[in-house]
């Protein structure tokens, strides 16, 4: 059973985007504590999934799986009555992350959703994106007679935390509760970015909308099925990027940091606070293991490479020394070319 308790201020904010390659990003932001990162196998699916440590439990907060079904849950404001049991014909919404486990698209969900009665725990109310990467998307709550979906209508859809469901064909000026404010951030950026967006473009849609005091952002992700990976960024550092293979099972640096590293994601995930404070030790280096070579991953002009770690490594340093050299033999030619050219002349004229 998933226990959640509410933030003491309000915050976490999501899109999907499909305007080049289809993109999700999420901030979840709530009282400092460790995040887990996790990737689980289930009936031959990879799922990656973001959780909060909480004492002994692990609440699910956001994943996608291999086939690019995302699911992410937000709070919801203001809050409304809950239910401590649930009959046969219901779902606690908290529950609905379990369908990134099970189904592989929106319209899976939908369907899966059409049989049940989403409801709220008392005390805690949230409400979830549905995104694939088809281009469907639907943020789903629960009403007060029925289920309520809001459908994507542009080629993005953005969820803060007012309920989304009372505001559907309403202006965005018009628009108002918590979160609205980060909301029209989100949807005036995406909307200046027509002509492309990519993960750089989703990160700075989450920099501008990442919050501080009482709840900041803790974890700031972008999803990109096509690659089967996520990107992170630790409480509000984007400046340094990891990437999460969901095929693979690794966590690997990806951008802003002085050492290339891989590990694998062991079965109880990786921790955000060993991240942060470089405490690797518990982690096994990619293929290490097997002993082969350990795959280093690093930014060149904004494409990914790949390196041997054992050899690459080693022959980018002794380049590294060569071009150290390089101008100072360039100036000493230069300093013997026209050192030749006087004594030349000199003697031409002598």
């Amino acid at each position: 059973m998933f226990i959640l308790r509410p933030c003491n201020t309000y915050a976490c904010t999501s899109f999907a985007v499909y305007i080049d390659d289809p993109i999700y990003a999420m901030n979840f932001d709530y009282v400092p504590r460790d995040i887990r990162l996790m990737v689980q196998e289930k009936n031959d699916t990879h799922i990656f999934s973001m959780h909060f440590v909480e004492g002994d439990f692990n609440p699910y907060i956001t994943g996608m799986n291999d086939q690019g079904l995302y699911i992410g849950l937000q709070m919801q404001y203001p809050t409304e009555e809950g239910k401590s049991e649930k009959n046969e014909d219901e779902l606690f919404i908290v529950e609905m992350g379990h369908y990134v486990y099970e189904l592989t698209n929106v319209d899976e969900t939908l369907q899966r959703l059409k049989d049940k009665r989403l409801i709220h725990r008392p005390g805690f109310t949230v409400h979830g994106l549905i995104a694939d990467p088809l281009g469907n998307a639907v943020i789903a709550e629960a009403g007060h007679e029925t289920n309520e979906y809001q459908s994507i209508s542009e080629d993005f859809i953005i969820m803060s935390n007012f309920k989304h469901t009372d505001f559907l064909n309403t202006p965005n000026d018009e628009i108002n509760g918590v979160g609205a404010d980060r909301y029209k951030k989100a949807y005036t950026y995406i909307q200046d970015h027509q002509h492309g967006f990519d993960i750089y473009h989703a990160f700075e849609g989450l920099e501008m909308t990442a919050q501080y005091g009482v709840s900041p952002t803790l974890c700031s992700m972008v999803f990109v099925p096509n690659e089967k990976c996520v990107y992170i960024a630790l409480e509000r550092n984007f400046d340094a990027i990891w990437k999460v293979s969901i095929e693979d099972k690794t966590i690997a640096t990806y951008e802003g940091f002085q050492q290339n590293m891989t590990f694998h994601i062991p079965s109880d995930g990786v921790v955000s606070s060993d991240l942060i404070n470089g405490n690797f030790e518990k982690y096994t280096p990619y293929n290490e293991e097997e002993g082969a070579i350990t795959v280093d991953r690093y930014v060149d002009n904004g494409h990914e490479k790949q390196h041997d770690n054992h050899t690459e490594i080693k022959a980018n340093a002794t380049e590294k020394k060569k071009n150290s050299y390089t101008p100072a033999i360039i100036m000493g030619l230069c300093v013997i070319v026209i050192c030749l050219i006087w004594f030349i002349l000199k003697r031409k004229k002598q």
